[in-house]
């Protein structure tokens, strides 16, 4: 390797939210290096535009360094980042996952994985369902506020007796969801299925899709609902963080 690209690779993992300037001699307390070999190494770097030097002969992290990272973000396709992760999520809980987006006032779905038994969902990839009567969909109207209004105003469609038809009641379970950090449905869709789903953020914080994992009622309530709740926030954490989730808050 070359040592002078190692080193300087050093000194830009030392900028953090705790250290957002830093001088020369703060530098190279934290790197081990002397302060000449450090001096040398942020002349090349503003030169080359990672670094800028502030009023004060400190030095920060330039926003060349921002487009670099967004260039890498914006190959990231949610679909082939979440989907070794919901295989994984697939063979630990043995029921049918799914990868959803918000479109056109539904939930779209991207990933469908089924377990190894003969009687499976009647669902696949590209089919919509209505965002207030699944739980992928509530994950995503949960953190999209300006689509509640509009779902609203067209009609919440009843499924079964179970599916919410009242606006308040949706309103308030989109604050559990928030609150939660995950959606459940319960019949409201179809008699006998439960879902529960949680969302997937990318690196500008925000929330892209939902995963999800779906069952007969009296297969999933089998076990602590809370246990499984937690393995798909875990998984979707996971997806999250592989997308670029808190990258921009920490630089």
């Amino acid at each position: 390797m070359i040592k002078s690209l190692v080193h300087a690779s050093q000194l830009l993992e030392c900028f953090d939210a705790e250290h957002k300037e830093l001088g020369i001699v703060e530098l190279a307390r934290m790197t081990g290096m002397n302060k000449s070999t450090v001096h040398h190494l942020v002349a090349t770097l503003c030169a080359t535009g990672f670094l800028d030097r502030s009023e004060n002969r400190h030095y920060r992290l330039s926003l060349h360094i921002l487009t670099l990272g967004s260039r890498v973000m914006d190959r990231l396709d949610v679909s082939s980042v979440a989907d070794p992760v919901l295989r994984v999520l697939q063979k630990r809980l043995q029921e049918t996952v799914h990868l959803a987006i918000c479109e056109h006032l539904n939930a779209v779905y991207l990933i469908k994985l089924d377990p190894e038994r003969p009687l499976r969902m009647v669902s696949q990839v590209g089919r919509s369902v209505p965002l207030h009567a699944s739980a992928v969909g509530k994950v995503l109207l949960a953190y999209h506020h300006d689509l509640v209004a509009a779902i609203i105003a067209r009609g919440l469609q009843a499924y079964t007796p179970r599916t919410i038809t009242s606006g308040d009641q949706l309103v308030q379970q989109l604050q559990d969801v928030r609150r939660n950090g995950y959606a459940m449905d319960s019949g409201e869709i179809a008699d006998g299925l439960m879902c529960l789903a949680a969302p997937v953020y990318n690196h500008n914080n925000r929330v892209i899709a939902a995963i999800s994992v779906s069952g007969a009622a009296q297969r999933l309530t089998a076990y602590p609902l809370s246990a499984v709740a937690t393995q798909v926030k875990r998984a979707a954490q996971t997806i999250s963080r592989d997308m670029g989730y808190g990258l921009i808050r920490q630089v």
